[in-house]
């Protein structure tokens, strides 16, 4: 009690001997600067200038300080202030920097310009903003920052749960540049290939960037690539790298999931999720009744209870300082180490494991002992992850200057390495090509665990020769995704080894710039040039990775045998001589890959021209010219033009049309591997129509054989076409922005539908295909293609309002707003596909289709309150994620077999949860369900309209807090991410939920973690 007491009177006499810095910060004319960013030196504290420029700096306590002013675009200036018990004033005016018309000061215009007195939308998110978001990775930190911006948490996804695909304002990765101080980011060499709303794209790994060596987050929401170059066409991400006016700190973070899990009433029945009426995560409080487990057999939940979940545990520290360098040069360095333990939500599996009436296990004695631990035949649900994967991650930039006379000679960079763990589906015990029982009696788990490294090093100079700016630069960088294995092969018989290493592939760009900036009257000019090499690698993994062992078993008493009416004893089941080649889950690169990208190289050179003028009094016109040339596809141009017209005082207009490209990536057309792929059959002439399969996927590139029979063609650039309008307003303090655009893509690159070997027409002559691909073990097969059109639309809305609380404290909202809607307007067929029934379903697939069309949120919403007083702060905030669809359906049934149309609202079919009305469905699978069509002419000419039944996704509302308290030099706060245990709604749809074991959708955008609890402790120096 005398301890808490004491703390209080030291915490209030701290309130009472604290004082505030205030002051202004202008520019040369005497203009308030709103936003301008004002610092004291060796603390965490400071504040933004208001409307009218005015700031004030609360709880400083008394004695000497450094206090420092930036605003983007200007000089930034610094003073000696001494705190008494008047406090102190500072104020500043602001210079444009002498070079700022060479630096892409604010990203979206090559000239000196705040974000606010641009002709398009840009957000700009500060180092204040970046620490208080409460999160660990680049990539979530911009999530919960930006409304347009989404990067959804996959789960067995392969490479794509390392290196995570991303989206802005619904586009995807590889349609959005990332910069580094205005300069181009190299992306990965890894193409999201399995589900995700960037399925077949490439991007940058944003989480490669430590966020300890970031100053500030640009947002550009327009197209650029008039401006930039390739890959602009949704927009621009600017990093802006710290420097030596921003101190030094270092950061112990530590968190884990608190999740409660809830209980499985004692009426569900693991085997039939679909007749509870909804998945139950794991939960393993309860005791399993099991009665009679044969085919449509119940296993009731008894005892469960609610269970509190601790996982995910992440430990983060953070680095960052910086050192002078001569007068007025600096070198900052920045590290950041991480290491990150799985989450799990993974449910039970309602499938037999074991199969029936084995000579193996007789009498079906495994199956009813799966759920009982201590069995020789236990199989633990939670060996198979459903959520986060285990990550530890080390990484450091370095940013640097020297200014030499007129010049300024910088260079930064960095390098990252990752180490990862993720799970893939279940090997059951009865999957006889896949597992051996003397060696894994009850099935396994693989696991992928790769090994990310990225390097990444630019250089340049900047002066001044006569009236020109110059920026000459040249930046490299280097991303190797090598992977290992935790796995079998299956092929080699049951003494097999369990690591493998697979081999992998490596992606490197070196991009030189010449930037040249003046000013002609009333004409701000800038004329520039780019060359840039890309390569791409794929390289072999170990022989025993990829290669067929050919080994079978057929030994009696391991497999189910009979005798045929010739009385040859027969073995079906379990290890046969069909056991499948290569490494589980994901078989390893051969050598044929590793040569098929040998000369898979690019060359590009560029030239731009950019200019913007005052028109008349309060309009400002700009326009763009860019040409650029490649090596493998030959050469394109675009435009950009802008206008920003002042209303009235505080009232801004803006608009923009721009036309737009995006280079296919090398990776794109040169991909080629096999991996496994769990698959709902939805070939309605295949006898297995309706049942989840695996199947060996062959990613082909498009000059395989097996592509170019189906009609693949080289890749072109994708082009686009954006339109943008606004309006940017500050009344009274209150700052608003309101922005629409539309975004028309043509020839859009993405990856096929998975063709299937089956005992169709289409499956039989894929069959055929394949035996010719140099790819044996695939059974099926896909490649990327130019084919799909979309149109992008949508709005954005952000306000932000300052004020002081009748001087108790200060409080600091934002509200952003963003609404986005895609249509895909065509899909075309390769001419190999052009007589094949029911190809057209295939290619680009319903499923394909809602992933691309409506599986990211319909809308975002984020509301942030900053309320500060003294040495305190806490930070709320909302974010309301909007509606999603599911990517899985079920078939609707709208005539019986004589083709009568059934009753409006009746049962249309036989309760199995196929074909269902949407009554039934609730009834039985749980969820809400949507009516979901798409007409289309198949390959007889006849017009077909598919509908389908998916799941509707709904809104949810997730709540974050921070509280922190400032003591100088160092600074202390607890958060809580999700504060109310909010989850993503339950999948109820077929082929998403591997037999309900998957509860929740793997595109959440903000995962299935639930509540997270976390510690801060930040030095200041």
């Amino acid at each position: 009690m005398k301890k808490s007491i004491g703390i209080f009177l030291i915490l209030n006499l701290s309130f009472a001997l604290a004082q505030s810095i205030s002051g202004t910060v202008t520019d040369e004319n005497g203009n308030g600067l709103a936003g301008a960013n004002v610092t004291v030196d060796g603390t965490n504290m400071g504040a933004a200038a208001d409307a009218s420029g005015s700031y004030s700096i609360n709880g400083v306590s008394s004695g000497s300080y450094t206090v420092s002013a930036s605003f983007i675009g200007h000089s930034s200036a610094s003073q000696s202030v001494a705190v008494g018990d008047g406090g102190a004033t500072a104020n500043f005016s602001l210079a444009v920097d002498a070079l700022a018309g060479a630096a892409v000061s604010v990203v979206g215009s090559r000239f000196a310009h705040s974000a606010q007195d641009l002709a398009v939308p840009v957000d700009v998110f500060t180092s204040q903003e970046i620490r208080r978001a409460g999160f660990t990775e680049t990539g979530q930190i911009l999530q919960a920052l930006a409304p347009s911006f989404n990067m959804p948490k996959t789960s067995i996804s392969d490479g794509s749960d390392s290196v995570r695909p991303m989206t802005l304002r619904g586009l995807s990765s590889g349609q959005v540049l990332v910069l580094i101080n205005g300069k181009r980011r190299h992306t990965t060499a890894l193409v999201h290939v399995n589900s995700s709303p960037s399925r077949g794209d490439t991007g940058v790994d944003l989480n490669a960037i430590p966020a300890a060596a970031i100053q500030r987050i640009e947002v550009l929401r327009d197209g650029a690539a008039a401006q930039y170059g390739s890959d602009a066409i949704a927009g621009v991400i600017n990093i802006v790298l710290k420097t030596d006016s921003d101190g030094g700190t270092f950061t112990v973070y530590r968190g884990e999931n608190n999740h409660i899990a809830e209980a499985i009433p004692e009426s569900a029945n693991l085997y039939d999720w679909v007749g509870n009426g909804q998945r139950y995560e794991w939960n393993p409080t309860g005791s399993v009744d099991i009665n009679n487990v044969v085919p449509g057999s119940e296993a009731y939940i008894t005892g469960s209870e609610d269970y509190l979940v601790t996982d995910g545990e992440q430990l983060q520290i953070q680095y960052s300082n910086s050192v002078k360098i001569g007068d007025d040069g600096f070198l900052m360095i920045a590290a950041e180490a991480r290491t990150k333990e799985a989450s799990n939500r993974v449910g039970f599996q309602a499938a037999r494991l074991y199969e029936v009436n084995s000579d193996y296990w007789s009498d079906d004695v495994a199956e009813t002992q799966r759920l009982q631990p201590g069995s020789d035949w236990y199989i633990n649900p939670q060996r198979m992850i459903w959520g986060d994967q285990a990550k530890n991650n080390f990484g450091a930039m370095y940013n640097s200057e020297l200014p030499v006379g007129d010049k300024r000679f910088y260079s930064f960079g960095g390098y990252t390495v990752r180490h990862a763990d993720t799970g893939c589906y279940t090997r059951k015990p009865n999957q006889g090509n896949k597992t051996w029982l003397s060696s894994s009696p009850t099935g396994f788990v693989p696991h992928i665990q790769p090994t990310v490294t990225d390097f990444s090093m630019s250089t340049g100079m900047e002066g001044v020769f006569g009236n020109w700016s110059y920026d000459a630069s040249t930046t490299y960088g280097s991303n190797d995704f090598h992977f290992n294995m935790l796995s079998t092969n299956a092929s080699f018989g049951p003494e097999q080894i369990r690591q493998y290493d697979i081999g992998g592939f490596a992606f490197t760009q070196l991009t030189n710039n010449l930037d040249l900036t003046t000013q002609m009257g009333d004409i701000n000019l800038a004329i520039g040039a780019e060359t840039r090499k890309e390569s791409y690698r794929i390289y072999a993994g170990e022989t025993a990775s990829y290669v067929n062992g050919q080994a079978g078993t057929n030994i009696t008493g391991w497999d189910s045998s009979w005798v045929d009416t010739l009385g040859v004893t027969q073995y079906e089941g379990l290890n046969s001589n069909t056991a499948g080649g290569g490494c589980q889950c994901f078989s390893g690169f051969r050598p044929s890959n590793a040569a098929a990208t040998q000369n898979a190289n690019r060359t590009s050179y560029a030239g731009y021209a950019d200019a913007e003028m005052e028109l008349m009094a309060g309009m400002r016109v700009g326009g763009a010219l860019r040409f650029e040339n490649y090596s493998d596809f030959g050469s394109t141009v675009n435009f950009k033009g802008t206008i920003r017209y002042e209303v009235s005082d505080g009232i801004v207009a803006r608009g923009a049309v721009s036309s737009g490209f995006r280079a296919p990536a090398l990776a794109q057309a040169f991909q080629s591997k096999v991996a496994t792929n769990f698959r709902l059959d939805d070939d309605p002439e295949s006898s297995t129509y309706g049942q989840t399969l695996a199947y060996e996927v062959g990613n082909f590139p498009v000059n395989n054989p097996f592509s170019q029979a189906l009609g693949a063609k080289e890749l072109t650039p994708e082009n686009s076409f954006n339109l943008s309008a606004g309006l940017n307003a500050n009344l009274g303090g209150l700052r608003l922005g309101l922005d629409v655009y539309s975004v028309t893509i043509t020839d859009r690159i993405v990856m096929t539908g998975n063709f299937k070997v089956s005992d169709s027409d289409l499956g039989i002559k894929i069959a055929e295909l394949l035996a010719t691909s140099g790819v044996p073990e695939a059974t099926s097969g896909r490649f990327f293609f130019n084919g799909v059109d979309t149109k992008t639309s949508g709005l954005d809305l952000t306000a932000a309002h300052s004020m002081s609380l009748a001087g108790m404290a200060d409080l600091d909202l934002t509200f952003s707003y963003n609404t986005t809607t895609t249509e895909i307007t065509e899909v075309r067929t390769p001419s190999g596909l052009a007589d094949v029934l029911n190809a057209d379903a295939t290619l680009f697939d319903n499923t394909e289709r809602r992933t691309m069309e409506s599986s990211q949120p319909k809308d975002n919403l984020h509301l942030t309150a900053n309320l500060s007083k003294g040495n305190w702060y806490a930070k709320y905030h909302i974010w309301r994620v909007g509606e999603t669809l599911s990517r899985g359906a079920y078939k609707k049934d709208t005539h019986d077999a004589s083709g009568v149309a059934y009753p409006e609202g009746t049962d249309a079919a036989d309760k199995d949860g196929l074909n269902d009305s949407p009554l039934t469905l609730d009834e039985n699978a749980g969820g809400t369900w949507k009516d979901w069509t798409r007409t289309y002419v198949n390959a007889d000419g006849e017009s077909v309209t598919d509908h389908e039944w998916v799941q509707v996704l709904g809104n949810k509302f997730i709540t974050d807090l921070e509280l922190g308290y400032d003591l100088g030099m160092a600074t202390i706060s607890f958060g809580v991410n999700n504060l109310f245990d909010v989850m993503p709604e339950k999948g109820a749809a077929p082929g998403d939920g591997n037999n309900g074991a998957f509860v929740y959708s793997a595109l959440s955008p903000f995962g299935m973690n639930g509540k997270f609890v976390y510690t801060k402790l930040t030095l200041n120096f």
